[in-house]
């Protein structure tokens, strides 16, 4: 509960007590990894990523996150990135992330026609992942697709619009 409300620094303790209670909890190891990873605790939250992934090898968010930790800690950490994000991707090749995470890298390296075609198939596949929207409206822009670039902003807005109208919305039960 603590997690859900942004209050990190006893969640971690409760998750580290967990992992106490019972080591091959990967869940634990994982929530612990993402709290750590939320208060910028890159080594401990590596540490745990690895374990929530060693002990349950097959879970593709394990691997997204642990990734993410990768992308964190700089460009040094990239071939530690590529190699977590292609596991999650070899355990689901539909993985939103990790198609999105190997665009935004095809657009660094000036490969746009492979950026966009990603980008493309991962909207396709989930029309409301902003994040994904927003970088290919970065592909267009680069590709000189004005009209493109411009209707993928128009959609980032209406989806953003909706979430804070949904935040703002009292929860029905």
């Amino acid at each position: 509960a603590r997690f859900r409300i942004n209050q990190y620094q006893p969640a971690i303790v409760s998750f580290k007590r967990a992992v106490q209670l019972d080591p091959r909890m990967d869940l634990a190891h994982f929530l612990l990894g993402n709290a750590s990873l939320s208060t910028g605790d890159l080594e401990q939250a590596e540490t745990s990523l690895k374990a929530a992934i060693f002990q349950n090898p097959n879970q593709v968010l394990y691997y997204n996150y642990l990734a993410r930790v990768y992308e964190k800690k700089g460009d040094a950490f990239e071939g530690a990135a590529r190699e977590a994000t292609q596991k999650a991707l070899n355990l689901d090749p539909k993985d939103l992330e990790g198609r999105e995470r190997l665009a935004k890298w095809a657009k660094e390296e000036g490969d746009l026609a492979r950026a966009r075609a990603l980008l493309e198939e991962v909207i396709r596949d989930d029309p409301s992942f902003i994040s994904a929207r927003v970088l290919l409206a970065s592909v267009y822009y680069h590709l000189n697709l004005r009209q493109e670039a411009d209707d993928q902003q128009q959609a980032v807005r209406i989806l953003e619009a909706e979430a804070q109208k949904r935040q703002r919305s009292p929860t029905q039960r």
